[in-house]
């Protein structure tokens, strides 16, 4: 009781209350209700609560930051109802007083994982910063690199596709020609079927959208997508050589909707009559590269946290260890 008025400077139970009330009806006020901790008694005091604090030569919100926590708990243990959850005597209120000028856990408060966590950071400051800064750090270098990787590892596996879809496209179609030298090529190619469903088993390559043979005028021949008019246009797919993960997963806006396209000349008896070209989806590629990454970070970082956590854990044993006796006044 004396402790909860140095604290709040005002008694749990409203005294208006208590002066109105009969007798019996104190014994039960006392007896059954609850206090209110002294933070929130404060709040309730409202004008007066100014006062409380300029006596504490504090600020008001000051003073409530310092209650809340710790001295409510302390406070609500000392008035427990149930003799069994106060403290056994003065000197263990005392020691838990002093638990809580030392910035260690107090027995008044649950011991969740959470508070004690609390405690052991802001008495240990500067080395959970550290470990925290360490912890950023690595995992910044890790994503760093790992990021690097998997854009690189992404975009040569799409290129080496494009390349692959071509060969075997301009394969297809010198085989066509060949069956029918005296046939124009682009009348061939316009008629077999077989190269037409090689351009379209191009399509089972993981960025390939479309796969098409142009003429030198930009007209769609054969195009393993049939609905394909034009002959496809993008961004040379040799960009994606040099590409980082700003310029493939951000970009401008133009950048940001438009594909890759890998062109090779289609050359017949030693010219050239038109080229192959390979679409590539800028979202499927974007799509490759995250979810390599996304495995990636977790095979990597993963070890760093269970690391950290491990040790913040051990450190926690110990300091819980180290102040689980009471310290006598």
């Amino acid at each position: 009781m004396v402790l909860y008025e140095l604290l709040v400077g005002a008694l749990p139970f409203d005294p208006e209350v208590l002066r109105r009330a009969a007798y019996a009806e104190i014994q039960r006020i006392i007896r059954e209700q609850e206090p209110l901790r002294p933070s929130a008694r404060l709040s309730n005091l409202h004008d007066e609560a100014s006062v409380v604090a300029y006596q504490r030569q504090m600020h008001l919100s000051a003073l409530m930051r310092k209650l809340r926590g710790d001295l409510d708990w302390i406070a609500l243990k000392a008035m427990a109802k149930d003799r069994t959850r106060r403290y056994a005597s003065a000197s263990e209120l005392g020691a838990d007083i002093s638990r809580h000028l030392r910035t260690e856990p107090v027995i008044a408060r649950p011991p969740s994982l959470g508070y004690r966590v609390g405690k052991f950071a802001r008495k240990y400051k500067a080395a959970a910063i550290a470990v925290g800064l360490a912890v950023v750090v690595s995992c910044t270098a890790s994503t760093t690199l790992l990021t690097e990787r998997a854009v690189k590892t992404t975009v040569n596996e799409a290129i080496a596709q494009s390349e692959l879809v071509q060969n075997i496209a301009i394969r297809a179609v010198g085989l066509a020609i060949s069956k029918n030298p005296f046939v124009p090529p682009m009348s061939v190619i316009v008629g077999d079927e077989s190269a037409t469903r090689v351009l379209e088993s191009g399509l089972y390559a993981a960025s390939v959208v479309n796969v098409a043979i142009c003429d030198m005028d930009g007209n769609v021949i054969l195009a393993a997508d049939r609905s394909t008019r034009a002959c496809p246009a993008g961004r040379p797919v040799s960009e994606l050589a040099s590409a980082n993960i700003f310029t493939v997963l951000g970009g401008t806006v133009r950048s940001a909707m438009t594909d890759y396209v890998s062109s090779e000349p289609l050359i017949i008896g030693g010219s050239s009559v038109g080229s192959v070209r390979v679409r590539l989806s800028r979202f499927l590629v974007k799509e490759s590269i995250l979810y390599t990454l996304r495995a990636s970070i977790v095979a990597s970082i993963l070890p760093i946290i269970i690391v950290t956590v491990v040790a913040a854990a051990a450190s926690l044993v110990v300091f819980s260890r180290e102040h689980r006796t009471p310290h006598r006044l």
